[in-house]
């Protein structure tokens, strides 16, 4: 993901408290169990500000003529509370003037295509050719679901004002186990600078979670139907055994006469329905290969379907098939075979 998602409260509309809430934003982070508190423009997973950009060409390297950048406007504390990995140069700090300052992140500097992208320029022709020059580098970072490409991506210093998206958010890092504490002291302070705001808080892990409710209901439509389809075969697998046990009952009780024993009938009965079954996994691995690749294709990061899989799978078929079969198998062979030549 190149961030951790995880223990990070997002409070909205922060941007009600007005001049208030850098202070608000200080106090949070004071609260015992909290670890950071950031104030962006937007958070992963929610509204993406997308626009272009120019960058300069200088220190003799040849760059891109204009690129398309999405961004957020941030504090300081943006990548310490995401736990981004800061791979060249440094963070926005109160000890410089970062109104001209942006980070990018690692396809933002491939697609530009600057070998040295430190003190490299940036041109802003959507804000009166305002000019940013380059202080740092990001590991790539995910704020879309995996269905997506990382994309070029900027951070801003919120006193940059390159852009007012009209909305702020507040990202709260808290210690494990303790989401429940910080959060009635965090609506309780919140209560205190926006009495006529509504509290209203969501958890990352959580939105990145929402991203593949499709998925998720594929995989229960899949599961049920899958469990369905197991439960008829089954049930139609019993009545061909039966129906075989029956038809070859005077065959096993000469079997039985002649010194066979339940194992060798059982695997009599068994084996031609196992021939079936490895017959039916031989048609069925390739196509589900086939399905299962094209589905992987929706995501640009994804798994490769390991041969394992099939292998786990098709030894869990024979085991279900047997146990199906084996019930009237058994009961087949201990039969008593003097009943079973008895003349009708």
């Amino acid at each position: 993901m190149g961030l951790n998602k995880d223990n990070v409260i997002v409070v909205a509309n922060s941007n009600r408290m007005g001049e208030g809430q850098e202070t608000f934003r200080q106090q949070v982070s004071t609260l015992p169990g909290v670890n950071a508190a950031s104030v962006t423009s937007s958070v992963p997973t929610k509204y993406l500000f997308t626009d272009g950009y120019v960058p300069e060409e200088s220190n003799g390297e040849h760059a891109a003529k204009d690129i398309s950048l999405t961004s957020f406007v941030v504090d300081d504390n943006f990548i310490p509370t995401l736990q981004l990995q800061v791979l060249q140069g440094r963070n926005f700090s109160k000890e410089f003037a970062d109104s001209g300052s942006v980070i990018l992140n690692e396809a933002a500097v491939k697609q530009i295509g600057w070998k040295e992208p430190l003190g490299q320029r940036l041109e802003y022709p959507g804000n009166n050719d305002q000019k940013f020059q380059v202080v740092g580098v990001v590991k790539d970072f995910n704020v879309e679901s995996l269905h997506n490409p990382v994309v070029p991506f900027a951070l801003f210093h919120t006193s940059s004002k390159t852009y007012d998206v009209g909305v702020t958010f507040m990202m709260v890092r808290v210690d494990a186990g303790k989401t429940s504490k910080v959060l009635a002291t965090l609506e309780n302070k919140w209560k205190s600078f926006a009495p006529a705001t509504p509290f209203d808080y969501s958890f990352l892990d959580e939105e990145f979670n929402d991203l593949y409710r499709a998925d998720k209901r594929m995989g229960a439509v899949f599961g049920l139907f899958t469990a369905l389809s197991i439960f008829v075969a089954c049930l139609g697998l019993f009545g061909l055994a039966t129906y075989t046990a029956e038809r070859r009952t005077k065959e096993i009780g000469i079997r039985k006469v002649l010194g066979a024993s339940v194992y060798g009938v059982v695997g009599l009965l068994s084996k031609d329905f196992l021939k079936l079954v490895l017959i039916a996994a031989i048609i069925a691995f390739p196509v589900a290969w086939w399905a299962m690749n094209k589905w992987l294709q929706d995501f640009v990061y994804r798994i490769n379907i390991n041969w394992s899989v099939f292998v786990i799978a098709g030894i869990a078929v024979m085991l279900v098939a047997l146990l199906t079969v084996s019930f009237k198998a058994v009961r087949a062979a201990v039969a008593n075979p003097v009943k079973s030549l008895r003349t009708e």
